[in-house]
This record gives structure tokens, sequence and C-alpha cells, in this order.
């Protein structure tokens, strides 16, 4: 009998080591761009939630629809309301925090929800933007924090041997669920054009680039707070010749 006791504690024991280990595997994420709706799990009176992107043009904006959270899909929607919702316009003179700062000169984010009444709503600010996502429960959502606060501009440096970083992007990303939410590890591709290499004619535009390679680990809660973004690792900074051809050169 005292053996049969044995036998179930240590078959109890090694049971939690396999799920504590399976929780802490890392788990790969896709761009988030490329996630369906089905990644999302909105607040129940939220038909859509759409994050987009401004950009001026003339005396006119336009924008990108960058994410589109279509709890409700479009072909299931009122036309002449999914017209009215897809034409729907900021106030620009009020500011957003919304992926901020920008990547682009003039470039402005700004979400617009599509509620379950019909009722319109244009959104300035990420924490309102995290009530109509509720608990951050899956790791998409976990994935949306950071790209709405652009932690990879904002955080990251700002230059490479005392040259302006002019791209920051993310190669990969993992993820993995912990007790306070999701950790995430990003790894970035950050570059600068080393100064004095650059020459530009109609055809093309070549010169030498700083590289960096950098790599963070970031917790966000179930509240949707970000309760740390740290650098964990980075590359030394390498020089790689490059070159932009014009389309209408390729086009020849």
């Amino acid at each position: 009998m005292m053996r049969l006791k044995i036998y179930s504690v240590v078959f109890i024991v090694l049971h939690i080591n396999m799920l504590y280990a399976g929780s802490m595997v890392w788990k790969k994420l896709d761009n988030i761009e490329m996630y369906s709706s089905e990644a999302y799990n909105l607040k129940k009176n939220v038909d859509v939630l759409e994050l987009r992107s401004y950009y001026p043009k003339s005396d006119e904006f336009s924008y990108r629809p960058d994410i589109g959270i279509y709890v409700k899909p479009e072909n299931k929607i009122d036309k002449k309301l999914l017209v009215s919702f897809k034409k729907a316009q900021p106030n620009f003179s009020t500011k957003s925090n919304i992926a901020y700062p920008s990547d682009a000169l003039g470039k402005t984010n700004r979400a617009f929800v599509l509620y379950a009444n019909g009722k319109i709503s244009c959104i300035n600010e990420i924490s309102d933007v995290v009530k109509i996502l509720g608990d951050i429960d899956t790791p998409t959502e976990a994935q949306l924090i950071l790209w709405l606060h652009a932690k990879g501009r904002s955080s990251l440096p700002k230059t490479l041997r005392n040259a302006k970083v002019t791209e920051v992007s993310i190669t990969s990303e993992k993820y993995r669920k912990v007790s306070q939410g999701y950790e995430v590890l990003s790894k970035y591709n950050i570059y600068a054009n080393k100064p004095g290499t650059y020459i530009s004619t109609q055809a093309f535009v070549s010169g030498v680039l700083y590289h960096q390679v950098i790599t963070t680990k970031s917790l966000i809660s179930k509240k949707g707070k970000i309760i740390y973004f740290r650098q964990i690792s980075k590359s030394k900074i390498k020089e790689e010749e490059s070159t932009l051809i014009s389309l209408e050169s390729a086009i020849e």
C-alpha cells in the first residue's frame, strides 16, 4: 500500500511538471495583419473593430485598414451601414496615441468601432481599444497591444553609430502563456543609412546601411498592460550594401 502511494505521488508530480513544461514552450506568431477575426474575442456588443492608418493626400485624407476584426462578417452587415462605416472620418484636430510615434511623415492612426446596434464610433486612445478587447485572452490580442504602442519604434535605439535609424521591422515573434498573461519574444531588424555613402540618380539609389538585430521580451497582462519590455540580446552592427532601383527603370 505504501509503495502504491509513493507511485501515485510520483505520477502526480511528473504530470504537473509535464503540464508546466508544456505551458513554457514558445510558440510562433505570424505577422499580426495575417490573422483572421477568430483570433480575437471582442466585447459582445461589437460587430467590427478596424484599425486604420491615415495618410494626408492634398486636401483629403486616405486611409489603409491595417487590421479589420469582423465579428460579424461583411456580407452579413447591412450594405448602407457598411458604407457609412468605411466612410467614417476621424477628427484630425484630436490627437491619438495609437501606434505612436508613427512610422511615416504625417501619418496618424485611429480605431473605428461598429457596434451591434449600428452605432459607429472613432477611438483615439489605446485604453479605449483595450476596453473593446476586454480581457487579453488570446496571443494575438497580446501581440496587438504591442502593435498599438509601437514598442519597436518607441523603445529601441534611435541611432546606429550616430546615424539616424530609418527602418525598424519585425522578423519573427513567439509567445508563451504565463500566469500573468502572455510573454512575447520579438526579433527586430534595425537599419540606418551610413553618412556620406549614398548616391542617387533618376534610376537608382545606392549606399551602405548599418544593420543590427535586437531581440526583446515583453509581458502583457490580462488587462492589456505592458508590464515590461526588455532588450535581451543584440547583434554587432554590420554594414550592408543597399540599392533601390526605380520602378520606371525596372519596367524599361
